[in-house]
């Protein structure tokens, strides 16, 4: 229906093309579909427990994304509008990245002083990724982004802190998963920032470090490192 807001709540990236999820809707229903997207720290259990929420919502033009935020909108899931596709979209699908090395940190044992570091070392990277793509720094730094990479990281609910916790506990990649037993977004974001890395040479040490143990079988311990520094 042509009057009908589609509003996208996914998060990710085509893995075979690096495509963001609004693309890949356009592509399926026509160029012209009018689509807002929102991304933005949003633990599902949190907001059914009516948790206060904020998270970004994005159309480009804006009028879209205002339309759907007053019907989204409640006394307890607040949505900030922007123009900024790009950086709401790429913010939540390569956030999962850096909450796997997050993770890692736990399941090492590390504490919150090598967590903190990977974490603000991980958002520069993040940067570096969103203005490859386009992506206002500005976005990047708010909900969609730095919002959400705050909680990813650091939520016992997270799928990706857990799956990088478990790999750390000398499960391999297959292994968490199975166990998580859901979709681990973060796997398939580190291939495609791995990609855009080389690509665009892109200094990603965490990106680089994550990718050697997740599809390259390197050990935790002696590629924490790379991580880092």
């Amino acid at each position: 229906r042509k009057e009908a807001l589609l509003v996208n709540f996914a998060k990710g990236l085509e893995p075979s093309s690096g495509l963001r999820l609004s693309q890949v809707i356009r592509e399926e229903l026509g160029g012209e579909t009018p689509l807002s997207v929102v991304s933005g720290p949003s633990i599902a259990r949190e907001i059914l427990m009516e948790n206060p929420t904020a998270v970004s919502i994005s159309s480009s033009p804006i009028d879209h994304a205002i339309k759907a935020k007053e019907l989204l909108e409640t006394s307890f899931f607040h949505l900030y509008p922007t123009e900024d596709m790009i950086g709401v979209e790429v913010g939540g699908a390569f956030k999962n990245v850096f909450a796997i090395a997050a993770g890692i940190c736990d399941g090492l044992g590390l504490g919150t002083n090598t967590k903190a570091a990977i974490v603000t070392r991980g958002m520069e990277e993040l940067v570096l990724l969103g203005k490859a793509f386009g992506a206002s720094p500005e976005t990047l730094y708010g909900l969609s982004g730095l919002g959400d990479l705050v909680v990813t990281s650091f939520s016992p609910l997270s799928r990706n802190r857990r799956f990088g916790e478990k790999i750390a506990q000398g499960k391999t990649p297959q292994e968490a998963q199975t166990e998580i037993g859901q979709v681990v977004e973060g796997i398939r974001a580190t291939e495609v920032a791995k990609r855009v890395a080389e690509e665009r040479k892109l200094k990603l040490p965490i990106v680089e470090g994550l990718h050697r143990i997740i599809f390259e079988g390197l050990e935790v311990q002696k590629a924490f490192g790379e991580l880092l520094w």
